[in-house]
């Protein structure tokens, strides 16, 4: 295997698995919505990022749908918690920030 090669898919799963497993512990605890809601943008965009290496090879447009059903399952998620509106900033935050990534073709 090449030194510059993506790791393989159960490698990519079990980092997934580890940054939820974190992500439990960050969104139980104590810390104010402020600290949460900056944290929450890290795994969402870790989760956008995998989707679009899953399926790098597919059209934008699909990648782009599955990042919106998964950004919709997050409001939908924040809008039952009625969390407060810093959660809703970050993860709109993300969602644009991925686009533009897939729109203007940077390399990450």
């Amino acid at each position: 295997m090449p030194q510059d090669a993506a790791p393989p898919l159960l490698s990519r799963v079990f980092y997934l698995i580890f940054i939820f497993i974190i992500s439990l512990f960050v969104f139980k605890s104590k810390l104010n919505d402020l600290v949460k809601a900056t944290y929450l943008t890290m795994p969402l965009m870790i989760v956008l990022v995998m989707v679009g290496l899953l399926f790098y090879q597919q059209a934008k447009f699909f990648i782009a749908a599955i990042g919106a059903l998964i950004v919709s399952a997050v409001l939908l998620y924040l809008y039952k918690k009625k969390l407060s509106w810093q959660y809703y900033f970050a993860t709109f935050y993300v969602a644009v920030l991925g686009l533009c990534i897939m729109i203007f073709n940077i390399e990450i």
